[in-house]
């Protein structure tokens, strides 16, 4: 069983660069492994290069389920400077389109709590964010941990800006859900 998942987990994507920005082919922490499964470059207009980001999941599969509680874990590599506010707009003018009241006054209180983690951004910064299941969504910037927020529901919304069917950008999402190239 070993040996089938290092075989499977081998089949993965290998590192990739976008814009100069690399992301490993893998993220480990403590037992949990995430390999590379897709990555792109998200445009606003023609020619606007906002930043290239990168998806991780456990198994292949777990892709076309990624809303659910599966780990997974989306980095994202700044390309241009963005304030604070304009981060915490986007995220939350998406939420307010695609979810009911009720749905986000239940975590009203961890939105704001991860908002507050957020700085603003200049060229060649990284957030990721990971979810482990039992851990909550983790937010690191430029691989420093800025904290963690509890919740599978949690996850499932917070992750729908850039993965659910409704986002705003439904072409990125399609790169980063579909397997990267392999060498």
């Amino acid at each position: 069983l070993l040996l089938a998942n290092l075989f499977l987990f081998t089949c993965f994507a290998r590192a990739v660069t976008i814009e100069e920005q690399s992301f490993e082919s893998d993220y480990a922490s403590g037992t949990n492994r995430l390999a590379l499964h897709g990555a792109g470059l998200l445009k606003v207009g023609l020619v606007f290069k906002v930043y290239a980001a990168a998806l991780y999941v456990a198994q292949p599969e777990d892709a076309e389920r990624i809303l659910e509680d599966v780990p997974k874990r989306l980095e994202i590599a700044y390309l241009r400077s963005i304030d604070k506010s304009d981060l915490i707009q986007a995220a939350e003018s998406h939420l307010t389109r695609h979810f009911k009241p009720a749905e986000l006054a239940a975590i009203r209180e961890r939105l704001d709590q991860m908002n507050g983690l957020y700085a603003s951004v200049k060229p060649g910064d990284r957030y990721a964010l990971t979810y482990l299941p039992g851990r909550g969504c983790a937010l690191e910037r430029n691989g420093k941990e800025l904290g963690c927020i509890a919740g599978d529901d949690f996850a499932r919304i917070y992750f729908d800006i850039w993965l659910g069917p409704g986002c705003s950008q439904p072409a990125f999402r399609d790169t980063l859900l579909k397997p990267a190239s392999k060498p």
